[in-house]
């Protein structure tokens, strides 16, 4: 634990001291984050600046605690030489992975409210515990790989797959900084598409028919509260309530409008009975056509007398007959004895809001998250630099030539790191597709996942090109010594 705690006490201060340094600057000059345009007030950041400094102690001893807690030792207290990583992988955490996946899998199958909270809560798992079956995949290339070049010969592969089945914790924590930036970078996008394909609805709807569908969001009312309600609205409006069916995995939901007879006649929706109401022959408004952008499956119903259920599945729709009318209506909203009472045009939420900005918020923070990943990943690059360079140098003496140095890196860091390249493509391909199918909106950028890809094969070409340059730099120095 001393040990451990003397070499790390010195990076982790500076990376803390380093960590406050833009702190400090933007306590100074205000600062505006690209590409939100949100603007920081240093007197703000200023005032925070005790719970600044007690933040950043706390995280260095986090650091100091992870790594001494992390430190790979033998538990059996019969030895205090670091465990091997080529310790078998715990099954638990492979099973941990499989949950996440069977997760990620069965969301389709489960109410619509919960579908996005299983499927992320899946993504967390399948993430977390994938290290594990990365590193056993590894180990297995790897026993593939040493297995072959001594079967055909080749001492480059047959020392790479032997490194690999050896050490698999180079290659994983090289594979999944390439990874979750590959996996971010494709939820970023997706993401991004899928927030500005509402905001672009939101301004089409708003163009189209303005403000006069205008939805009032309450926690419940009364059939005379909502006749009170509907006394105090512009003259010619029309007052419907508006009701999320949900039945569950066996049938998709659908929206059911409800009011009087009269008022579904003006949409052009005929009363069939005294019990329900179907749509007419006849032209629709183009209202009825945004609010079925809006609430997909739209159906009718007779509603004599309209009321608000408590559970919050339903809401009142105010149908204006000229826009310009959402003062009024917020005016004679806010008059009911409701506080939680909230008043928007169709779609408004999305139009002019905070949430129209919220691409920029998602590229900001997966943009911070890549970088980190990307030092990390660096740090991890640059020790391997330094395990090859010492290990590989006498190599040369026993095979007589440098193309040794080429070929182990190759097979060692390359090879491995672009099947996992290639594996992490199809999996986020398909776990982007599926979360697109699972919310039934946003579009995926092929173009921007290939240039991920495309950067991680550079990236692995790169690493083993300066693996094997390191190691033949160190074979000119290296000299033979006693033990």
């Amino acid at each position: 634990m001393i040990v451990n705690i003397g070499e790390a006490a010195i990076p982790a201060a500076l990376g803390t001291l380093t960590a406050l340094v833009p702190y400090g600057m933007a306590s100074i000059w205000d600062t505006r984050l690209a590409p939100t345009g949100y603007i920081l007030d240093h007197r703000d950041l200023w005032a925070a600046w005790p719970a600044a400094t007690a933040s950043a102690a706390a995280s260095l001893l986090v650091v100091l605690g992870i790594v001494v807690g992390t430190h790979r030792i033998a538990r059996d207290g019969t030895s205090t030489r670091p465990a091997s990583f080529t310790s078998r992988v715990p099954a638990w955490r492979l099973a941990a992975c499989g949950v996440g996946v069977a997760l990620v899998l069965t969301s389709q199958y489960v109410p619509r409210k919960a579908q996005l909270v299983v499927f992320t809560c899946g993504t967390v798992v399948m993430w977390a515990f994938l290290s594990s079956v990365v590193a056993l995949l590894t180990r297995h290339l790897g026993s593939w790989l040493a297995a072959n070049g001594k079967r055909r010969g080749h001492a480059g592969r047959m020392i790479g797959g032997r490194w690999t089945h050896a050490h698999p914790g180079v290659i994983v924590r090289l594979a999944l900084a390439m990874v979750i930036g590959i996996g971010i970078v494709a939820q970023m996008q997706v993401w991004t598409s899928r927030l500005g394909s509402h905001s672009q609805a939101a301004a089409a709807t708003h163009q189209r028919i303005k403000d006069t569908v205008i939805e009032v969001t309450v926690s419940g009312m009364t059939a005379p509260e909502t006749d009170r309600f509907r006394s105090l609205l512009p003259p010619g409006s029309i007052l419907l309530n508006r009701t999320f069916n949900d039945p569950g995995a066996s049938r998709d939901p659908w929206t059911t409008i409800g009011g009087s007879c009269r008022d579904l006649r003006s949409l052009h929706v005929t009363c069939a009975d005294d019990t329900n109401a179907v749509t007419g022959d006849g032209a629709q408004l183009a209202k009825v056509e945004e609010m079925r952008r809006w609430y997909g499956d739209l159906r009718f119903t007779l509603v004599p007398r309209i009321s608000v259920n408590p559970d919050g599945t339903q809401s009142l729709l105010v149908m204006t007959p000229a826009p310009g009318q959402l003062a009024a209506v917020k005016q004679a909203a806010f008059t009911l004895p409701n506080p939680s009472v909230q008043v928007e045009a169709l779609g408004g939420n999305w139009l002019g809001s905070s949430r129209s900005r919220l691409p920029n918020w998602i590229q900001l923070f997966g943009v911070t998250g890549i970088l980190f990943i990307l030092v990390a990943g660096s740090m991890s690059a640059a020790a391997e630099f330094v395990r090859v360079r010492h290990a590989l140098a006498p190599l040369s003496v026993l095979t007589g030539h440098r193309r040794v140095f080429r070929s182990v890196t190759s097979w060692h860091l390359t090879v491995p790191l672009l099947i996992s390249t290639v594996v992490t493509g199809a999996v986020t391909a398909w776990h982007s597709v599926f979360f697109i199918a699972l919310v039934q909106e946003g579009s995926v950028s092929w173009t921007i996942l290939g240039y991920g890809i495309t950067a991680c094969a550079a990236v692995s070409l790169t690493v083993g090109f300066l693996g094997a340059r390191a190691a033949a730099r160190e074979a000119n120095q290296w000299r033979p010594t006693a033990d």
